[in-house]
């Protein structure tokens, strides 16, 4: 069967090759989302829209390049594919970006009004092919025609609705005050909008080519133009919905399409659309000659264009661009997943390769800054002890010096004050200056045990230095001079313990006679220490006010202190307690266990 090739016929078959890739293409998305159960109605809707344009197309070819005696029985059934095709696309519409399921009677009422389009159309289509056989020629109603255009201006005010959502969501306003930003982003194009609702706004654009090839049918059916011109125009409309959505639906959905896919499908309607555009070019210079001398050439070149693009482009791009981008994306899985030595090879010194060392220097700074970051941690680590450390010195000269003051220096005041007094006193009564002498002699050694106190505290060397037994000893003397408290005191066995548990035996001894002498309201006290080198236990109980353990806050008395200190050492800090019943702290080290 021989095919007459005209810049027309050129034309529809450019169309027929670019919806065929389309056609395929979402054939393969709908079995990917069949496989994965995501977007299953979109991918369905698609592939029926391009499927039915996919005919269409054909039989339209088909219609231009065959035989009048056979093109005529190609043309009937193309209206039947387009309202397949339209009603595809208003239900992808209806179904792109839902959020929630729609109104069970919207649903139905839609589904009717398709069944019912493409029914007067499939019976109009059977007619004609009845008459044909009989050997008359029927055309349609132009009124035929008229569903076409509505279909798609359905789909404006579905994509409409859509829009002013996306912008109220964004926006955090009501749907009315949304539709007057949905009007300015429809009419400004310029306007910058987020992902969803931009691509709401390139669709609405897109549907504005069909529903144009709809009104041409209709003005070609009330004979307000010519044929030839009418099938020019659609021809050319029909083009561009091709290429426009397309470059639409590979930019504003990513999640279906990669970099090399954009690519090769932007290359590929480019190209086509050139070739179309020459062909009637041509058709303007070659009035007289053989058309299909002419056309058929320019035919079999696009046919082995699109082969080669097909298969070249991917490649190339692939080489040239999918691969370096690949590198730098593998490059940053590997930053992210910890690993700062990456280098990424530098393929070309072009822009990617320009990204790719750019890339590779700044991992090699952030490498480097990670290897002196334990460095630098170390040096502010010094640097915060040294601090801590001074604070700590300051605090404990602060408290050296109250202590200076509210022990020993009121001590030597109040003998400095009987001392002088002490001669007039002797003379009236000699008795009672005996007296004033007794007292002053016990306020010089009381102060002298606190000075002990203080220097030996002065000298942390010197509570190392001496057996424990002693150091308990001048603390329980302290405490027995300031406080009407009876200290017993009872060491069974005496010895100089490790500096570190020595030290921390006597803050922790010394933390609690400071709580018992301040809130115990004690009057009496025992202390018993047994000490070897390798183990010792220290009990300190008194008859005070005693508390309940388990209510007592975070830090009171000291006890989360003294706990601190004793878990340092890995020692056991045990505390028996009752209301009025007294307190019992017994502290036991043994060097095995810390170890």
């Amino acid at each position: 069967m021989q095919l007459f090739w005209t810049p027309l016929a050129i034309n529809f078959f450019i169309e027929l090759l670019m919806v065929s890739l389309l056609t395929g293409y979402f054939a393969v998305r709908l079995a990917n989302a069949l496989r994965t159960q995501v977007n299953v109605k979109i991918a369905f809707f698609l592939l029926l829209t391009f499927a039915s344009a996919t005919c269409g197309t054909l039989l339209q070819f088909l219609g231009i390049a065959l035989h009048p005696d056979y093109a005529e029985f190609a043309l009937p059934f193309v209206s039947v594919f387009g309202a397949l095709a339209m009603s595809g696309f208003l239900l992808f519409a209806f179904y792109f970006q839902r959020q929630s399921s729609p109104k069970w009677w919207v649903e139905a009422t839609m589904l009717v009004s398709i069944c019912l389009i493409i029914g007067v159309e499939s019976f109009v289509a059977i007619q004609r092919i009845a008459l044909l056989s009989q050997g008359i020629v029927e055309y349609r109603d132009h009124w035929l025609s008229i569903p076409f255009p509505l279909g798609f201006f359905a789909v404006h005010a579905i994509l409409l609705f859509r829009l002013v959502d996306a912008l109220a969501q964004e926006q955090h306003s009501r749907r009315y005050n949304a539709v007057w930003l949905a009007l300015q982003a429809l009419l400004i194009p310029s306007i910058r909008l987020e992902k969803q609702a931009a691509a709401l706004r390139a669709f609405f654009y897109v549907t504005v080519l069909p529903a144009a090839i709809g009104i041409v049918l209709i003005v070609r059916g009330f004979g307000w133009i010519d044929w030839s011109l009418a099938e020019l125009m659609n021809c050319w409309l029909t083009l561009l919905t091709y290429v426009a959505f397309t470059l639409v639906y590979i930019n504003h959905t990513p999640e279906y399409s990669s970099f090399q896919f954009k690519l090769v499908g932007i290359t590929l309607a480019v190209v086509l659309s050139i070739l179309s555009g020459i062909s009637w070019i041509m058709s303007s210079v070659y009035t007289d000659a053989d058309p299909n001398r002419i056309y058929q050439p320019i035919a079999v070149f696009i046919l082995v264009s699109t082969l080669a693009i097909l298969l070249i482009f991917p490649r190339f791009f692939h080489v040239s661009l999918n691969r370096p981008l690949q590198a730098m994306i593998r490059g940053v899985r590997d930053i992210q997943a910890g690993d700062l030595t990456t280098a990424i090879k530098v393929s070309y010194r072009d822009e990617i390769g320009f990204l790719t060392q750019s890339f590779n220097e700044m991992a090699a700074v952030q490498h480097n800054l990670v290897l002196h970051l334990e460095e630098r941690v170390a040096e502010r680590t010094a640097e915060v002890a040294s601090y801590a450390a001074e604070n700590a010195r300051l605090e404990e000269r602060n408290r050296l010096s109250r202590e200076l003051h509210d022990a020993v220096s009121q001590t030597l005041f109040s003998a400095s004050l009987m001392a002088e007094t002490l001669p007039l006193v002797w003379q009236r009564n000699s008795q009672q200056g005996q007296q004033v002498l007794d007292e002053l002699r016990q306020l010089n050694q009381n102060a002298l045990v606190e000075m002990r106190i203080l220097l030996l505290e002065l000298r942390p060397s010197a509570l190392i230095d001496k057996p424990f037994g002693e150091l308990v000893r001048q603390l329980s003397t302290c405490v027995g001079v300031h406080t009407p408290l009876a200290v017993k005191l009872e060491i069974e066995q005496d010895c100089i313990l490790p500096p570190e548990v020595q030290t921390t035996f006597y803050r922790i001894a010394q933390e609690s006679l400071n709580n018992i002498s301040k809130h115990a309201k004690a009057t009496q006290v025992s202390l018993y220490f047994e000490g070897m080198p390798t183990q010792a236990i220290l009990t300190i109980s008194d008859d005070g006010c005693g508390f309940h353990t388990n209510r007592v806050l975070a830090g009171h008395l000291g006890l989360d202190i003294m706990r601190e200190r004793a878990a340092n050492i890995g020692a056991s800090l045990e505390i028996e307690a009752q209301p009025d019943h007294g307190t019992t702290i017994t502290l036991i080290w043994n060097k095995a266990d810390a170890e």
